[in-house]
């Protein structure tokens, strides 16, 4: 992306913006090669309304990075850090990479090191994983142990954590507040939507990835489907459904009943039917389902639970004190 002029941006978000509805505090990210960036850009993405970058450091040695392929050296990186703080970026993120070719556990500890006092808010430390088929697994590099490579990743979280960084995905660190809500996105399947040729959406309960040819994707007919392959419908959440819909209806079953002893098993019934309400409001409303209403509903259902119950046991005490049935 930051091959793209500034102006170039700044005319995208407007589209952006003039086509769909933006929070205010809405986070804008744009990942960015040290390589390629420049200080007129820079400027242009900051006015367009970006407002997180995250930098592709990768390592803080030249032979590493060299033997990982990649255009920019740490002298680069360092460039680009600083002008994206001189072009107002206060929200940064910088990829670091273990297991790579040569790479020693003093090397990737100096790289944690130096990134985390360079105070970017957020940092991605992530692991190798060389695909089949591709250039540089034809080329066997010499790749660190596993023996090493779980040291690498110890390590990380040690060091990581006295800088004053938090663990909140496997290979995510942030400062308080700085968590990336488009990773958190996600991890909660909040629905989101790619554009362009390759890209993947989820949307609608679907899964699905544009087209990679550019010449059928640029002879688009209006219609969202003849772009698309892979559509994967999430079943999961019908599971959630069928689950949270059977314990609802047991949960009235026991209800109508009437039965002093069913009023006793209501009240763990009023429980245990929070697990199916948990999976229907995750379902429902993704992150905020998962976190803020569900537990709602489980406090209140706790209290209403421990109170049926408790009330079943004193009328079944007071009914075998007065000599009465308990069976209707």
């Amino acid at each position: 992306p930051s091959l793209l002029p500034g102006d170039w941006m700044e005319e995208l978000m407007e589209v952006v913006r003039d086509t769909y509805c933006l929070k205010k505090d809405a986070e804008i990210s744009m990942e960015a090669n040290p390589g390629t960036l420049t200080a007129i850009n820079l400027a242009g993405y900051h006015r367009a309304g970006i407002n997180r970058l995250s930098l592709g450091c990768q390592s803080t040695d030249d032979t590493e990075l060299k033997l990982l392929g990649r255009i920019h050296t740490w002298a680069q990186f360092q460039e680009s850090f600083q002008m994206a703080r001189e072009a107002g970026f206060a929200n940064l993120n910088v990829d670091l990479m273990s297991g790579l070719p040569r790479q020693k556990l003093t090397s990737w500890e100096k790289s944690l090191e130096v990134i985390a006092g360079m105070e970017p808010e957020h940092i991605s430390a992530y692991s190798l994983i060389i695909e089949e088929g591709t250039p540089f697994a034809e080329k066997k590099p010499e790749l660190p142990d596993e023996e090493e490579e779980r040291r690498m990743y110890e390590r990380t979280w040690e060091i990581l954590q006295s800088y004053g960084y938090h663990q909140y995905e496997i290979s995510n660190y942030a400062q308080k507040g700085k968590e990336c809500r488009h990773n958190l996105g996600y991890w909660t399947r909040k629905e989101y939507l790619g554009f362009g040729v390759g890209s993947a959406s989820l949307f609608q309960n679907q899964r699905f990835t544009n087209l990679r040819d550019l010449s059928v994707y640029g002879a688009f007919n209006g219609n969202p489907e003849s772009i698309r392959y892979g559509v994967e419908y999430m079943k999961i959440f019908s599971c959630f459904f069928f689950v949270g819909g059977i314990l609802v209806v047991y949960h009235n079953i026991l209800r109508s009943a009437g039965d002093v002893t069913i009023t006793v098993l209501m009240g763990v019934s009023e429980i245990i039917t929070r697990i199916g309400f948990t999976f229907l409001f995750t379902a429902a409303f993704g992150y905020y389902g998962l976190w803020w209403v569900s537990p709602l509903t489980w406090c209140c259902a706790m209290l209403v639970g421990c109170v049926r119950y408790y009330s079943g046991k004193w009328k079944k005490k007071v009914q075998l004190q007065r000599g009465e049935s308990i069976h209707g």
